[in-house]
């Protein structure tokens, strides 16, 4: 059996899908990417930081009732970068949930913390 390694995009765009089949509020932080200097200090300017989450999460989480950060790493041996761990170290002591799998892990990786902190449909919280 080929084991495919999805791209991060392709995983996001997965995990995407199943927050909107489960109804569940969410936007995109869209730090990443290649772009003009002109394009990048505008963007810096419009408050957009180095670190900043993959998605937020607008529904607090059903079992605390904390607010939820998302971080993707898809490809094995990638690493969080020092301003996304300083964010993800002042977000968790601010009280939220941060959901930064290891490097390779997939979307359902993911998909299964929300689970456990009680997001999705009720038939697929008792799968």
């Amino acid at each position: 059996m080929i084991k495919l390694n999805l791209s991060e995009h392709a995983e996001q765009v997965n995990l995407v899908l199943w927050l909107e089949r489960n109804q569940i509020t969410f936007f995109a932080c869209p730090n990443g990417g290649r772009r003009d200097m002109r394009t990048a200090i505008t963007l810096r300017r419009e408050g957009v930081r180095a670190g900043a989450p993959d998605l937020v999460l607008v529904h607090t989480a059903p079992l605390n009732g904390r607010p939820v950060m998302i971080e993707l790493k898809r490809k094995k041996g990638a690493k969080y970068s020092p301003e996304q761990l300083a964010l993800h170290t002042v977000a968790r002591v601010e009280g939220w949930n941060v959901i930064a799998p290891p490097s390779g892990e997939s979307a359902q990786w993911v998909i299964e913390e929300l689970k456990r902190l009680g997001y999705g449909k009720q038939s697929e919280l008792t799968a």
